[in-house]
């Protein structure tokens, strides 16, 4: 039995959500056995579907589900996701383009045989010299990112992603701080099964505010008194036409005020950043690369 489980969710992302699969395979993921864990890959149906064997090649521990969804949003393929992991610990990439580095699945673990119910938060970034939403305007597309990461050579060592990505608006004041919005987070299956998994009414294409209500929500419960930081690890965001990437001739900032407006009707209230009452703690190697985010400064 694994003891923790990871929920990647996929649409049309072939590439991105393989490199995914790979940054979290025991290929790229340092000091685990590849039995410690399972990752759990739900790709809703598309022209872009990953193909199954170029998944078994990167490890026994990969698990695929293949689902023909009618809706927009991945709550129900999250949902599903959350019923087949077999352990009591989940971690959750709502977005499957999102791509860790080695020590992730380590230090998620070593802070949940610290407290089970425990909230473990990934920092994230995007790839490259832009915040996604304004890749088009800055003329940043697939092609470019693709040349950047083949030049950094990222599969010899993730953590070169740090040498080539931007820090997310989700920290604005750095690391050490509790984060607005987590893409990359792990916490108890019970918590989970607590906040009534996703809400299926966040109905947006991407899901909308979803993974930030499902993680305010899990912040907030009473069994989650521990806050895990892992400020040397990250979550890089890799284009791929998402509710993060807005197309040519959308005009920008139209996504938010959209998902603003779902979440307060969903939530009854904007999004809280603080974690009060939680007992906040940092878990890290010191990483010479996350050295950026570190310095972010504090205000």
């Amino acid at each position: 039995m694994p003891k923790l489980s990871v929920v990647v969710i996929a649409y049309k992302m072939r590439r991105q959500a393989l490199n995914t699969i790979k940054s979290l395979s025991i290929r790229c993921q340092k000091n685990i056995a590849e039995s410690d864990y399972e990752i759990i890959l739900v790709e809703n149906e598309s022209s872009e579907n990953i193909d199954p064997e170029s998944l078994a090649a990167l490890g026994s521990n990969i698990r695929y589900f293949r689902r023909s969804e009618s809706g927009k949003s991945p709550a129900a393929a999250i949902n599903f996701g959350l019923e087949q992991a077999r352990s009591p610990v989940v971690g959750l990439l709502i977005d499957g383009a999102r791509m860790v580095t080695p020590r992730t699945i380590e230090y998620a673990l070593m802070a949940h045989r610290s407290d089970e119910n425990a909230l473990t938060a990934i920092p994230g970034y995007f790839i490259g010299p832009y915040e996604h939403q304004f890749a088009h305007e800055n003329n940043y597309d697939e092609s470019a990112e693709k040349a950047l990461m083949e030049k950094i050579r990222w599969e010899e060592n993730p953590y070169r992603l740090f040498d080539v990505c931007t820090m997310s608006a989700a920290n604005p004041r750095g690391t050490f701080i509790p984060f607005m919005e987590c893409n990359c987070f792990f916490t108890s299956k019970r918590n989970f099964g607590l906040i009534g998994g996703a809400d299926e009414r966040f109905n947006l294409i991407g899901g909308g505010s979803l993974n930030m209500h499902m993680y305010r929500l899990i912040g907030i419960l009473p069994s989650c008194s521990s806050y895990f930081i892992l400020p040397g690890e990250g979550s890089f965001h890799q284009l791929h036409g998402g509710c993060h990437d807005i197309p040519l001739g959308r005009p920008a900032g139209t996504a938010r005020p959209v998902q603003a407006a779902n979440r307060c009707t969903m939530g009854g209230k904007p999004f809280p950043v603080s974690h009060a009452g939680a007992h906040i703690a940092w878990l890290d190697n010191q990483s010479r690369t996350a050295v950026p985010g570190l310095l972010k400064p504090v205000r």
